[in-house]
This record gives structure tokens, C-alpha cells and sequence, in this order.
């Protein structure tokens, strides 16, 4: 299948009809009713063209998939109601049913994210009532996607991946992508919000590398396999009969332990085996590149996750994916004659792929080790805590998170992933340009008079992350309500991260963020907002710009939670936590906060 000569997709409301029309191998539809009412979904009938695909729905679930074998031609009745007129029209066609059936309540809200015009389902994701709808490609490839190996594709002989996207603004793709995400995350029994699910993709989208810091077993490496996972096509179960068995090895995506011992880069990209001089020694980190350096793959995401990340120093075994990932040069691997690994040809050098995403997870105790700040400054960081009334949820219904659920569920959207990772034209919306440019020059000159300012990858990486953050809420251009919440998490990912020192190196600081991130805007005592930051920086006035101020402040508009009355309320939160630790322990990092 290619563009050229893409089929058209097709739904068809079957119900008493389907099994006769099975056996005898077509559809068909009436032209009128007895009143001579003619209706658009009948019609439908005479578009369909020979190689069309369509999707058969009977008594609940979608039971088969047939491909035309004809145009749609007229013919008299064979099946149906005395209410149908004789004449109509009809499509030959061969069907393959599915040894799975899948449930309406499984696609149904996703085709309703979709907002199809005359589409087969409702709002709520139940049947519209209907013969034959049209579907966008966008909707046959979701649909593609949770039949995952069936037979029937295979016999039909179509594949998710072959089906390309439809190509228009990919706003709406992405506001279906987060609206389906989080269905099935729910569906899946893996706990999170819709808010740190939205950052956590815009940061991905951004730039290909993130860490996951927080609470120990508060859900970093299942969230991150859960999106790994749910992106990337479903491998199958090794055995259809006997599930026990477990799935087949995913080749998209690989769980990576790091070591104590980790002092070198062969633990990710391997080493020439001394042993053997035509033999290289390959490692899981290594086989997922080289995998999705595959041309079959590239329009796949592979993620590489590595998991307890600072259990060894960082620089020691990132070094070079982490210039790789900076710089767009290929990773050297050996010199001299040609060596393989598994049967392949290993390269000399290693190119780094735009469809490879790598998420490494923090914990911090006396085990680990800390980031360098260059290190933090090429990542997004995102830290996960956990409130009392989601630890009461929790235990009111405590459920284990079933990530096999999630096995191809979103691959439909993997190529425009990919695609949208690598562009690197995005930029601010224009509705927010101006407020995005104010605000980075506030916080620059901030950290400026601190000597923690930052650099141009900053202000370019955090206006990809803003232009991802609307597209993924799905916020219509006219729209600039959603800016202070991309805002509070560009500061708290990738301003906040890199602070780490002494009370006399950062109390001024915290003092002003957090006057930025939680006070009014407006003049006090006759001074401007910009002469307030700098008197707050001093730390020498605690009664007039101390932090304990602005929460104070900020109590008398939200007793039970001062921080979410802030401006920015992740940020002013994460500011009075690393200020209070600073004024205990006289000493604060990011990541002990």
C-alpha cells in the first residue's frame, strides 16, 4: 500500500444482516425508503471502490474486515426489511473475520475524540444508527491498532504502519493522541493526571531525552514503559492459547537497569570482543538504536529507558548519547575490519536516530549519585509526588497496573510522533509570542543576578515545549488561557533543576522566584514588579519580600492549599519546599526538595 493508491475505509452497521452478508460476500444498501427518502449513509454504497477496506459491526463488537471487490454497482434486494426499497446498491467483497472481536466500549470513545463528521459513533462513543460511514485514515489506523495480530489483517494483508497520516496541522492528531492516552492509562489501572501526562509528552516531543525524578515508588518507570509501551506496536503474545506465556520481546522498546559498576559506555553502545577479532560485543541499549535505525522502523519510536539512572555517575557511561543526542554526530564504536553482532554488521560509527526517545529515572539516597548541572540542562526534568487524596484513592481500590493492556494501543499516532519530534521549525504559538518572550526575559534576568541564568538551547527547547504543550491540550489558536500552565512547567523542568548550593548562594535567589512565581504583578509601596525582584533578591527585608509573604498571600485566596492560587503553582510550590530545607538544613539540591 502506498499514498498514491491509499483505499478509502468504510464502517458498516450490519446487526441481523451480518451473517447472511458474510456467506454470501457482500453489502448492500437500499436507495430509498418506502416514503422515497433517499439518506446519505445508504449512498454511501455506490463510493465504495474496488480495494476499499471495511470494518463490520454487528450485535456490539466489530466482527470482520472485508476488502472490495468491486465498485459499488446497483442491485436488487437479497436481504433486508419489507421498509427497504428493491432497488440499491451493492459492493462485492471477500471478508475476514476476527478471532478476537472487538468490543464497541474499546473504540468507541477514541473514534469519538476523533470529532468525525458522519462518523459511526456518538459523542459518548455508542453507535450512531447507520449503514455505511466513511472513516479517515486516522480512524482505520486506531482501529488497526487494537486488532494488534490478528489473523484477519494479515490474510487481508494491511498493516497500521502502511497507512499514512493525514496531514492537517496535526493539531487535532495530537488532541486525540493525549484525550486517548489517558483513556486507556485509566482503563490500565496506571495512576496519573491529565496535567503531568500533557508535560510529560510536550518534553518528549521537545527534546528526546527526560528524567523522571521523586518519590521512590511513585510510579516513574510504569508510567514510563506504560507511554513506551502504548506508542509503540503491540509484539503479540508468545503463545495466543496460553497467555501465561507472557508477550514477544518488544524491539521498540528496551528497560535498561543501571549498575553501581557502571564506569564506562559499554554497558550502552558495547565493545569490540577482544577474543574474537570479527565479533562485537552488543548490548540491549545498543540493539534498540540499531533497530531504529532500521529504514522498515523509522517512522517508529523506540524508547530506551534506563532505570535508577544515578546509581553510577552519569557522565561516566552517557557521555557520548548524551553529544550525540546535543551535536547530531555519529557515536564511534571500534576501528579497523568489520565486525558483527547477532548476525548484523555493526557500523564503525553509530548514528543516532530521530525516532529514539531516552527516559532515565532518578531516585535520590545515600546510594546515588547527584547530576551535573550539564547533564540537567539538556533534559527536561519532571518530579513525581503524590498527594493524600490520591494515596486514599489508591487504597480504597489498590490495583497493580496492567501495561499488556496498553500494547500498541496508541501506535496509530506513532508516525506522527516521530515526525513532529524531528521537525525543528516548531515554535511559539504566535497568540503567546509576545507573553513567552516576557516572561523568559524576567526569569533570565533573574537567575542572571545569581549567575544561574541560562543558555540559548533553553529558551529554544522551552518554546518547543510550549508549542507541544497546546497542541497536546488541543487549545484553539484564538486560546492563550492554557500559557501560565506551560509556563509553571517550563520553570519547574528546566530553571529550577540546576539549583544547588549554600544558603549564602541561594537564599536571594529563592526569595525571588518565589516573589516571580507567586506574587502580584502589580506596584507595591510605589515600586515596579522588576524593582520588587531585585529587592527580594538581597534576602535582607523578610518582612516585605521573605517568602513567607507571598504564601501568606496566597493562603488568604486558598486556605487549604496556598501554592494553587500562585501564578505558577508547581514552580511557587517547588520554591517553598527547596527554601524551607535551605533555611533547615542550610543546604538545598533540586532533587532532596
Amino acid at each position: 500500500m502506498n499514498e498514491e493508491s491509499l483505499p478509502t475505509f468504510w464502517w458498516v452497521n450490519q446487526g441481523t444482516t451480518y451473517d447472511e452478508a458474510r456467506k454470501k460476500g457482500f453489502i448492500w444498501a437500499p436507495k430509498q425508503n418506502k416514503s422515497g427518502a433517499r439518506l446519505y449513509h445508504w449512498e454511501n454504497v455506490s463510493r465504495v471502490r474496488a480495494g476499499d477496506f471495511v470494518f463490520h459491526y454487528a450485535n456490539g463488537k466489530l466482527r470482520a474486515i472485508s476488502k472490495a471487490k468491486s465498485n459499488g454497482y446497483d442491485a436488487k434486494k437479497e436481504l433486508g426489511g419489507s421498509e427497504w426499497s428493491d432497488e440499491g446498491w451493492r459492493v462485492d467483497a471477500d471478508y475476514y473475520t476476527l478471532a478476537n472481536p472487538v468490543p464497541i466500549e474499546e473504540v468507541g470513545f477514541k473514534l469519538a475524540a476523533l470529532h468525525l463528521d458522519k462518523g459511526p459513533v456518538n459523542k459518548s462513543g455508542g453507535v450512531n444508527q447507520g449503514y455505511l460511514f466513511e472513516l479517515p485514515a486516522s480512524a482505520a489506523r486506531l482501529l488497526i491498532a487494537r486488532m494488534g495480530d490478528d489473523p484477519a489483517l494479515q490474510a487481508i494483508g494491511i498493516r497500521q504502519e502502511s497507512i499514512p497520516n493525514e496531514q492537517d496541522g496535526d493539531g487535532s492528531s495530537f488532541g486525540e493522541l493525549s484525550k486517548a492516552l489517558l483513556g486507556d492509562l485509566a482503563v490500565s489501572a496506571v495512576r496519573t493526571e491529565e496535567t503531568l501526562v500533557r508535560r510529560l509528552m510536550s518534553a518528549l516531543l521537545s527534546k528526546p531525552f527526560l528524567i523522571l525524578t521523586g518519590l521512590a515508588g511513585s510510579g516513574k518507570t510504569k508510567l514510563a514503559q506504560a507511554i513506551a509501551r502504548w506508542l509503540t506496536p503491540d509484539p503479540g503474545w508468545a503463545d495466543a492459547g496460553d497467555h501465561s506465556k507472557g508477550k514477544h520481546l518488544n524491539p521498540y522498546c528496551a528497560l535498561v537497569p543501571v549498575g553501581e559498576d557502571w564506569t564506562g559506555n559499554e554497558n550502552i553502545v558495547g565493545y569490540p570482543d577482544g577474543l574474537q577479532g570479527a565479533n562485537y560485543v552488543t548490548k540491549p541499549a545498543l540493539e534498540l538504536i540499531r533497530h531504529a535505525n532500521e529504514s522498515d522502523y523509522a517512522k517508529v519510536p523506540h524508547f530506551l529507558i534506563l532505570d535508577e539512572m544515578n546509581l553510577s555517575h552519569v557522565e561516566r557511561y552517557f557521555a557520548d548519547l548524551l553529544s550525540a543526542i546535543e551535536s547530531g554526530e555519529e557515536i564511534p564504536l571500534y576501528e579497523g575490519s568489520e565486525r558483527t553482532a547477532n548476525g548484523k554488521v555493526v557500523p564503525w560509527r553509530l548514528p543516532l536516530p530521530t525516532n529514539l526517545f531516552v527516559i532515565g529515572t532518578v531516585n535520590v539516597d545515600e546510594t546515588t549519585y547527584m547530576f551535573s548541572p550539564k547533564v540537567l540542562d539538556r533534559a527536561n526534568v519532571v518530579e513525581f509526588r503524590m498527594e493524600p487524596k490520591e494515596m486514599a484513592a489508591f487504597l480504597a481500590s489498590p490495583q497493580a497496573p496492567r501495561l499488556e493492556e496498553l500494547d500498541g494501543r496508541g501506535a496509530v499516532f506513532g508516525k506522527v510522533f516521530v515526525e513532529a519530534a524531528a521537525d525543528k521549525a516548531r515554535e511559539v504559538p504566535g497568540s503567546v509570542k509576545a507573553d513567552y518572550a516576557e516572561e523568559m526575559l524576567l526569569f533570565f534576568n533573574l537567575l542572571r543576578e545569581h549567575s544561574a541564568e541560562f543558555g540559548y538551547r533553553t529558551g529554544y527547547e522551552a518554546a518547543r515545549f510550549v508549542h507541544f504543550y497546546k497542541l497536546l491540550g488541543g487549545y484553539p489558536d484564538d486560546n492563550s488561557g492554557w500559557f501560565d500552565g506551560a509556563m509553571d512547567a517550563v520553570i519547574v523542568q528546566k530553571f529550577l533543576p540546576k539549583l544547588h548550593g549554600s544558603r549564602s548562594r541561594l537564599e536571594g535567589l529563592l526569595w525571588a522566584l518565589a516573589w516571580a512565581c507567586g506574587a502580584e504583578r502589580g506596584e507595591r509601596d510605589g515600586k515596579d514588579f522588576a524593582t520588587q525582584l531585585r529587592d527580594a533578591s538581597q534576602a535582607e527585608d523578610e518582612g516585605d519580600y521573605g517568602p513567607q509573604v507571598v504564601w501568606d498571600e496566597l493562603k488568604a485566596k486558598n486556605a487549604d492549599d496556598p501554592a494553587k492560587a500562585a501564578r505558577y503553582p508547581l514552580s511557587f510550590d517547588k520554591v517553598m519546599r527547596m527554601w524551607r530545607k535551605l533555611v533547615r538544613d542550610q543546604f538545598v539540591s533540586f532533587a532532596e526538595a
